[in-house]
């Protein structure tokens, strides 16, 4: 698996030419999704016309793996609003 993030990150580069040092989580989140989508079909013969249409239809619309689950940390603490922060400069 790790050498399928390297090489997927070898070929980024931006707008002026260097590599891009920066490891995109969407790029590898959807080659992840897609490895796993071939390994699981690979080794499924479904025989039956109707089922393998519904399999199909069931995988286009992600039905494999969940939505991700996104949480904030208990401790958390606001700063502030958006607003707030910019009348004060943080950057």
């Amino acid at each position: 698996m790790l050498q399928w993030a390297r090489s997927s990150r070898a070929a980024d580069t931006d707008t002026s030419g260097r590599d891009d040092d920066d490891m995109d989580a969407f790029k590898v989140h959807e080659a992840l999704i897609e490895d796993y989508r071939k390994f699981t079909e690979g080794f499924v013969d479904i025989r039956d016309e109707r089922i393998s249409e519904s399999v199909r239809a069931q995988a286009a619309r992600g039905a494999q793996w969940p939505d991700p689950r996104m949480s904030l940390n208990p401790s958390f603490e606001s700063g502030g609003t958006v607003g707030d922060l910019a009348v004060i400069r943080v950057s």
